[in-house]
């Protein structure tokens, strides 16, 4: 039975045994794990697809400046932070490390890493390169992974349209460590700007908006004088990109090209389905001191909980006519009276204010606002309102979860500035 105790809500799980502080017992590479059978398949393995890799013609078409990305997959029990092959995967053997991906790593490789790859894979000459190759359990071009199955086709099916110009996606570029792959990936985007097969969205920051008035649902075009300073941008700070591209064979060819790390259709935010419930009835008294809640909703347009709504984040990122006004009014409502909405739980009477931030569009007039807007919209209104604790994010992306990508909202999120986020109880709702 839980305790007896005056608070909000009882434990369901209570803690019987103190904690033991332990020390960490990190094994590290040896040859104690290695099965020989497992490690001389891989090893042969290795030697093969590194081979055959290097004369695809696919490769020739990924590579940028004599630099191209391989995806190395890593069998379960390798994937451990101490495990990682950087003995194998080296600058030594020109073909460093750039980033974790899905049960894996990305590797740069050099014209010569094929070459030092091979010969360190045969002759397996320390135990830290055995653990490495024993690890490995698939060895691909990167540019072929990101194409798999019909991702191509389905991302694109669903991928809504700006008018006149194409599918709107968003990109992010590779951060090769070779500054001439790296411009040589910015020549490709820009020349099929030039051609008109695809255009880029500015930053939301760099469009002037009047006081008070909201963000229009559609991109605002970069002239193709300032792509290329935009794209180098974007390529060395890791930022994602908008752009909208025109036929399914452009996005083919971005991604077969190399000159794509990741990639997504744009999913507009839309709300998630709330509840049914009787309105309550009496009149809402509100209280002053009451604690705040920011709720990132369709906005609150109502006449109940008017005299709770203790601040607006103005100008709002979705004006009234495309708002979800609807779901914003009912989780506004729920925000404030819990215990006289809820239909179903047994809640505290924890009446609180509420400030409005108004991002999340009906779906049918979502076109043409990706995550990334959200996101900044959400930032804006952390900074300015740095006496509200608790935030509620009553919706999502119109997309089944990956067993391994992260999406452009979920990482948004996440990235938000440590500062502004350790003033933060709770988000609830979101990926």
């Amino acid at each position: 039975m839980p305790e007896n105790r005056k608070i909000v809500q009882n434990p369901v799980l209570k803690l019987l045994t103190l904690p033991d502080r332990e020390g960490i017992t990190a094994r590290g590479k040896s040859d104690k794990r290695i099965n020989l059978s497992v490690f001389q398949k891989r090893q042969t393995y290795l030697v093969e697809r590194i081979n055959s890799i290097q004369a695809d013609e696919r490769t020739a078409r990924a590579t940028h400046a004599s630099r191209v990305l391989v995806w190395l997959g890593l069998e379960p029990l390798s994937q451990a932070p101490t495990l990682t092959p950087t003995d194998l995967f080296s600058i030594s053997t020109s073909a460093p490390l750039l980033f974790a991906w899905r049960n894996g790593y990305v590797a740069e490789l050099a014209p010569s890493a094929f070459a030092k790859l091979a010969f360190a894979v045969r002759s397996a000459a320390s135990p830290a390169m055995r653990s490495d190759i024993y690890g490995v359990e698939s060895l691909e071009l990167f540019s072929t992974i990101l194409m798999e199955g019909d991702k191509v086709e389905s991302e694109w099916s669903r991928a809504v349209s700006a008018d006149g110009v194409g599918k709107l996606f968003m990109l992010r570029l590779p951060r090769f460590t070779d500054l001439a792959a790296r411009s040589s990936v910015v020549k490709n985007v820009v020349s099929l700007a030039a051609i008109g097969a695809l255009r880029l969205a500015a930053r939301r920051v760099d469009v002037p908006r009047l006081i008070g008035t909201p963000v229009i649902n559609a991109p605002t075009w970069l002239p193709n004088e300032l792509i290329q300073r935009e794209l180098e941008i974007a390529e060395q700070v890791g930022v994602s990109l908008t752009v909208a591209i025109r036929e399914q064979e452009v996005l083919s060819h971005l991604i077969l090209s190399g000159s794509v790390a990741k990639w997504e259709a744009v999913s507009p935010l839309q709300p998630t389905v709330p509840g049914q419930g009787a309105e309550p009835f009496g009149e809402f008294q509100a209280h002053g001191d009451a604690p705040i809640v920011g709720v990132i909703d369709g906005g609150y347009h109502g006449a109940r909980y008017s005299g709770a709504v203790a601040w607006r984040h103005l100008p709002p990122l979705i004006p009234d006519t495309n708002a979800a006004v609807e779901h914003g009014n009912r989780v506004s409502s729920l925000t404030v009276d819990a215990h006289l909405w809820s239909n179903q739980l047994e809640q505290p009477q924890l009446q609180c204010r509420i400030g409005v931030v108004q991002a999340v569009p009906e779906p049918r007039h979502a076109v043409g606002l990706n995550p990334i807007d959200v996101v900044s919209h959400i930032e804006d209104a952390f900074v300015r309102q740095p006496d509200t604790h608790v935030w509620n994010l009553s919706a999502n992306i119109d997309k089944d979860c990956d067993e391994y990508e992260v999406s452009e909202l979920g990482r948004g999120l996440a990235d938000l500035p440590p500062s502004e986020w350790s003033k933060i109880d709770d988000i609830l709702d979101y990926e």
